[in-house]
């Protein structure tokens, strides 16, 4: 990783956030009344790109899988299982406050529905002032792999392409920001990720005295991560 990064911008699914709706299939089987074959199929089978843009609205998303699955549910308590998959990573989120305090600019642009964005808000409002800036699909009306959202990050963060790394966990999103210029770098675990900014000498190695607590002290993080 070469060290004329001055800014970096995540993914958030997968990277900040656990996602995966494989992960809530056997649950929401049991609560709807199908196979967890038949309700993962027919939730891929499903998928709308349009929903991640802001242009599906929610109840026309799960409604298709439904209709897929020749069943209703109540939609309100088939989302409130949906939403659990999001949690915060917490070892990926305590790398921000150390790379702010290292000067680097940091910001997220992600692909998300306007439910589990709002859902996020609700849920963990500290990530929402934890940030330089934001970038969500869903307020936009267009997606990665789409150059706009790339080009949006790096509006926010004041940086050419060439002075920005990018992480993610999706290869063709990587690629798409590699191709434009981006420093990249794949995310596979939080200690991986951590270790990568010590070796590009973006971050130093903590001292043993620094942990969590003295980080929600420094950032003031309030209420549940």
């Amino acid at each position: 990783m070469k060290t004329d990064v001055k800014a970096v911008v995540f993914d958030c699914g997968g990277v900040m956030i656990t996602d995966g709706f494989k992960k809530i299939v056997p649950i929401l089987s049991k609560k709807i009344g199908v196979s967890e074959d038949d309700l993962y199929r027919a939730y891929l089978d499903t998928i709308d790109p349009n929903y991640m843009k802001g242009l599906v609205k929610v109840e026309d998303r799960w409604n298709a899988m439904f209709d897929k699955l020749s069943i209703r549910a109540p939609l309100r308590d088939f989302l409130i299982e949906v939403h659990k998959i999001y949690q915060p990573i917490k070892d990926s989120i305590e790398l921000v406050p150390k790379l702010k305090q290292a000067g680097f600019k940091v910001g997220v642009v992600s692909n998300q529905s306007e439910d589990t964005l709002a859902y996020l808000k609700e849920k963990y409002p500290t990530f929402f002032k934890l940030f330089d800036f934001y970038i969500w699909s869903c307020e936009l009306g267009y997606s990665k792999p789409d150059q706009r959202m790339y080009e949006k990050a790096l509006k926010a963060a004041g940086v050419p392409a060439g002075q920005c790394l990018y992480v993610d966990d999706n290869d063709k999103f990587l690629d798409k920001a590699k191709n434009l210029g981006f420093h990249t770098l794949k995310f596979q675990s939080p200690q991986q990720l951590h270790q990568a900014f010590i070796s590009g000498k973006m971050l130093k190695e903590d001292p043993p005295e620094r942990n969590r607590d003295e980080l929600k002290k420094n950032y003031k993080f309030v209420g549940k991560l």
